[in-house]
């Protein structure tokens, strides 16, 4: 009889478990996303760069007119085997722009790439011209310095057209104005102080330009 007892109960045990409801799993919470920020094309262009105008200056001389011949005076002396006199032609110069503080004058023959700087006179008290047959020294009487034509050579100053025989060359006068004087010592390399000028126009320094252009015909 107590079987049958121990029976029933276990069978009423096994009932109940198979019976009971499964526990419904644990929410989960889905995990929060980073929020995410759209940004908006801007269909505004960006600002353009300011650009420093510079005034424009004029550059004559009574040796010889925009494009004409430069005169045979003018030529480059016997120094570097030419039959010139080596003389730098007169200048005149007007339009010179309010805080101008000094000039610089580059002469270059435009025919080689880079141009040939056969002229570097800088420094120049604001004035009206330049004299013809400007001394062959680095620091002038009123205080303009010059460079030199070779670097070591020791030649200064002005160094006249002198292209080989049939070969004509364009030789460009260009005129600066800046607001500084350039910091560069008398007899500095020509091509140096070009160099500056072209550093000092880059930082805003050039008020004015101007330019006058002749040939010369070996």
């Amino acid at each position: 009889m107590k079987s049958y007892v121990l029976l029933a109960i276990l069978l009423a045990m096994l009932i109940t478990a198979c019976g009971a409801p499964a526990s419904p799993p644990a929410a989960t919470t889905p995990p929060e996303e980073a929020p995410t920020e759209v940004e908006e094309m801007s269909l505004t262009p960006p600002p353009m760069p300011e650009v420093t105008l510079v005034a424009e200056m004029t550059l004559t001389s009574t040796a010889f007119a925009e494009g004409e011949a430069i005169p045979e005076a003018y030529r480059s002396g016997p120094i570097f085997g030419c039959d010139g006199e080596d003389l730098s032609p007169p200048f005149s110069w007007n339009g010179v722009p309010a805080g101008t503080q000094s000039l610089a004058l580059i002469m270059t023959d435009d025919f080689f790439e880079p141009p040939f700087v056969h002229w570097a006179i800088f420094n120049i008290l604001a004035s009206t011209g330049l004299a013809e047959g400007v001394p062959h020294e680095a620091t002038l009487p009123d205080g303009s310095l010059q460079g030199e034509i070779f670097p070591g050579s020791g030649e200064i100053g002005y160094f006249g057209p002198c292209p080989p025989p049939g070969e004509t060359h364009p030789y460009r006068f260009t005129l600066y104005a800046l607001d500084i004087t350039l910091d560069l010592e008398a007899g500095t390399f020509n091509e140096d102080v070009l160099a500056a000028l072209e550093q000092a126009a880059a930082e805003g320094h050039v008020l004015g330009q101007g330019e006058l252009t002749a040939t010369y015909t070996g």
